[in-house]
């Protein structure tokens, strides 16, 4: 491992990998993407590996072990992510074409949440840490797909509760209310007037006088469902045609 390791790290890439995020890459191990954009800054040691001293000891610089940076936008995301890519790639050179495509996938998704980029990031995240459990194909769409409808639960299960707990019978719209609302004015993605001809000013989950987007109780419902459909079509356009 130490002549590979030494070997990886002198490799001429355009983001440098520090050492211990080699060692993750050359194990098949998850890497977090926070401490890994810490990593890649220009006064940042790469000679951060943990020193292993033996019966249960080890050296590691305080700062280090701790660092973090949050990924909070596309760029910041798509910077990250080749720096892992070309280190995989590097080390498997056969999944270059995968990560390709499941980089694709995750682009896709922040086109389709450009009002909230911290959703494909979080996407991108279960999914990785999912092959870390059980590896298989991140460009699977069935993964893929898998992977959106247990983040999409969890947060569709906290926007329920907080509906549930916060409305009244009387306070529910009737579907004669919520009818024909245009879901991309509830998502910050549609001006007055519609385009489509769809009503502005309800939100499509609740049928309060606001973006289901602005709305705490129901933004994660809109966004579960709006994340649930993503998936249908992916997994439609993914499957192959019936003869």
């Amino acid at each position: 491992m130490s002549r590979l390791l030494f070997w990886c790290s002198a490799r001429p890439l355009l983001e440098p990998l520090p050492r211990s995020v080699w060692k993750k890459v050359l194990k098949d191990e998850y890497v977090s993407f926070e401490k890994l954009h810490t990593a890649i800054d220009p006064d940042y040691d790469h000679r951060d590996d943990v020193k292993d001293f033996g019966a249960g000891y080890a050296l590691v610089k305080k700062d280090q072990l701790i660092a973090k940076k949050a990924v909070v936008t596309e760029s910041e995301w798509s910077r990250v992510f080749e720096a892992w890519k070309s280190g995989v790639v590097e080390a498997f050179p056969h999944r270059k074409d995968e990560l390709t495509k499941f980089r694709s996938s995750i682009s896709n998704l922040f086109r389709n949440f450009a009002h909230d980029p911290s959703i494909p990031i979080r996407m991108d995240h279960e999914v990785r840490e999912r092959y870390h459990k059980s590896p298989f194909r991140l460009d699977d769409p069935v993964q893929i797909q898998s992977a959106v409808l247990a983040l999409v639960h969890r947060t569709s299960s906290i926007g329920q509760t907080k509906r549930q707990r916060d409305a009244s019978p009387s306070s529910r719209p009737s579907k004669r209310a919520v009818g024909a609302i245009c879901l991309n004015w509830n998502g910050s993605r549609c001006e007055d007037p519609c385009v489509n001809g769809r009503r502005h000013g309800v939100c499509s989950i609740c049928g309060g006088k606001h973006r289901a987007f602005d709305s705490e109780e129901c933004k994660p419902e809109f966004v579960s469902r709006r994340a649930r459909s993503l998936a249908d079509k992916q997994s439609s356009s993914a499957s192959p045609p019936r003869s």
